[in-house]
């Protein structure tokens, strides 16, 4: 994790990804890479020198009109006090949207505005200086 941590790092500030205040959202479907990009950014805000706001979401597809279990995202916010919110989300199985024919693009808008919104709604925390 170290290693990795270290490369986050680097990108971060090769490319002045953060700035002090940034509230950041990271969208987590509870596959490895977006658990394993909320777990860098939950341990770069213990240390980093620009202090920045995390919150999680994870938009449900309910494939099959089936609940999925989120209990480890879960798990992980609320053991570092990040806002977290599953929303169940009809539109976002993305497997079935057609490429290549303008309607990605709509998609995609439309899915921006809902992690948005989603967002906007968490609850407000007061976050601990580190």
């Amino acid at each position: 994790m170290q290693k990795l941590l270290s490369l986050v790092r680097a990108a971060v500030d090769k490319y002045n990804m953060i700035e002090d205040g940034d509230k950041i959202g990271v969208c987590v479907s509870g596959g490895k890479d977006s658990v394993v990009m909320l777990l860098c950014l939950i341990n770069l805000k213990i240390f980093y020198p620009k202090k920045f706001d995390l919150c999680a979401i994870t938009l449900d597809p309910v494939f099959h009109g089936e609940n999925a279990d989120y209990s480890e995202i879960e798990k992980i916010c609320k053991e570092n006090n990040i806002p977290y919110c599953v929303k169940k989300c009809a539109y976002c199985d993305f497997v079935s949207v057609p490429t290549g024919t303008g309607v990605s693009g709509a998609y995609c808008s439309a899915l921006k505005k809902e992690i948005v919104l989603t967002a906007e709604r968490l609850p407000k925390r007061e976050y601990a200086s580190v």
